[in-house]
């Protein structure tokens, strides 16, 4: 072969040679480009396509799951962390219903009865045992968690949000941040200011909850924390894999009137590229003036405000609650009920108006008015808790046991055995009838053993629990009382909440 046939040669095959690597370069990068998520919408500057609304936060777990979500890095932007444990019965009945993606009964279990296997408060837990979960961000909205001058100071904010002492032992402060792990589950403590770059992609869960919180906490609007909030995520431009915002209204974590501000964060989510930087929607201004004239207690400026609105959007929930709420302030008791009414018919996620205006009255000692707003409530949406527990203590405290006996029975169903059964206990021992009151609270104490390793928190009964185990004694039943006293998930109760109990008479 001659020379200059051989270079022809040569120069053809070097060209191939080069061809085929940089199809692999180009192979290659993409893959790279992938692995980081560089296919995941950018918040603050991307439509989020995948952006899911619920009721409640544990909600969104059955969403991860259906997504096939695995090893994901977890934002969660929420006045509680949500990471109390699952019981191990519990965990290893969740796993099988996992592995066979059974999406309708894991959805089921969902609940903080005593058939349910996980609830709000520890679904973040369940979502890392699950491997759902690698890591978790919690945004918290109060600013205390970065001012934890020493180790000491560091440790009692931890205890005071229910972590163990030997997780605690492992947090240190890091960067404006405080990172540890909790049963095992990484775990960083921000807060808004402190918000990390990460530059994998995230799972971003947004609690409404969080923003009246951060709204107290600076001494800001309502509508200006949303938006506080939204550019700190547009600035950070996380990769996201999935997002979701909670309105919460369940347990009174987020009181209805609020609700629109979940509305704004997740309008601002899926629109292309998150607020602000662009014009604020009018009815977001006009849910903030509403919000100004109920804080500050002008009824009639509110009313005045709403009057022409609600003739252009007379469906519109939160300007419905805000006329219920103004009506409230104003003592003219049928005009909020007609409101609160109307709100809840269009939707029962919005029935939470009810009750919470009901408590109010509760509160002003109109038992008979607050009763007609709790029933209605609880007649539309027979699945909601909300408050029912002061509807019942009221009606103890005013000697009318089987109408509180009524609220324990709805209760119990929804909330589980324990402590449900004591205070239905508790009534059958001022109706003197002992032995069934003995029943009702071993059944308590056994229902309570069975979930004591979930973490439950009953602060919001806690002085109506050592309440209980003072009547238990005082009438005889003092074993009933002294298994209460020794259930080291209580012990803080009666130390804490004792002193301020008032048996009856």
């Amino acid at each position: 072969m001659r020379t200059d046939e051989k270079n022809r040669v040569m120069t053809c095959r070097q060209s191939e040679y080069l061809f085929v690597h940089k199809l692999l370069l180009f192979l290659l990068l993409i893959f790279c480009s992938n692995a980081y998520g560089a296919e995941y919408p950018v918040l603050g500057r991307d439509k989020l396509p995948d952006v899911v609304m619920t009721d409640d936060h544990s909600d969104v777990l059955a969403y991860w799951m259906k997504k096939g979500i695995q090893d994901a890095i977890l934002i969660n932007i929420d006045a509680h962390h949500d990471m109390s444990p699952a019981a191990p019965g519990k965990m290893e009945r969740l796993k099988v219903i996992h592995t066979s993606k059974d999406i309708a009964s894991f959805q089921k279990a969902n609940s903080l009865n005593d058939e349910g296997l996980y609830h709000s408060g520890n679904f973040i837990y369940v979502a890392a045992k699950l491997g759902m979960v690698k890591e978790v961000y919690w945004v918290t909205p109060f600013r205390h968690f970065s001012r934890a001058g020493n180790e000491k100071q560091l440790k009692k904010l931890l205890t005071g949000i229910g972590f163990s002492d030997s997780d605690i032992q492992n947090f240190r402060m890091i960067e404006g941040c405080i990172r540890g792990s909790v049963s095992g589950i990484p775990l960083c403590i921000c807060t808004i200011e402190s918000m990390p770059s990460i530059t994998h992609p995230v799972i971003v869960s947004i609690d409404t909850d969080f923003l009246p919180s951060l709204s107290a906490e600076y001494g800001i609007g309502k509508l200006k924390a949303a938006l506080m909030l939204l550019e700190t995520l547009k600035r950070k431009s996380y990769r996201v894999i999935m997002a979701s915002v909670s309105y919460s209204f369940n347990g009174g974590y987020t009181i209805p009137i609020n609700g629109w501000l979940g509305d704004v964060i997740m309008n601002a989510l899926k629109s292309q590229g998150v607020l602000p930087g662009k014009t604020i929607p009018a009815m977001w201004s006009a849910y903030q003036k509403a919000d100004q004239y109920s804080g500050g207690y002008l009824p009639e400026k509110t009313i005045a405000f709403l009057t022409p609105l609600l003739r252009q959007y007379a469906s519109d929930p939160w300007l419905l609650l805000y006329a219920a709420d103004a009506y409230y302030q104003r003592n003219d008791t049928g005009k909020a009920f007609e409101y609160a009414e109307k709100v809840c018919i269009n939707n029962k996620r919005n029935c939470f108006g009810l009750p919470y205006l009901g408590r109010y009255l509760l509160r002003e000692g109109r038992i008979a008015d607050a009763d007609k707003f709790f029933e209605k409530g609880y007649r539309l949406y027979p699945g909601m808790i909300y408050y029912q527990w002061e509807m019942a203590f009221a009606y103890k405290k005013a000697g009318r046991f089987k109408d509180a006996m009524r609220y324990y029975e709805r209760l119990r169903p929804l909330a589980g055995v324990f402590p449900a059964d004591l205070f239905i206990g508790e009534i059958h021992l001022l109706l003197r009838e002992r032995e069934i009151a003995d029943m009702h609270c071993r059944m308590a104490i056994e229902a309570l053993s069975q979930t004591r390793d979930e973490g439950r928190d009953f602060s919001d009964v806690g002085t109506e629990i050592a309440g209980a185990a003072m009547i238990y004694e005082r009438e005889g039943l003092g074993e009933c009382s002294k298994m209460l006293r020794n259930e080291q998930s209580l012990r803080h109760l009666f130390m804490n909440e004792i002193s301020t109990y008032k048996p009856l008479n």
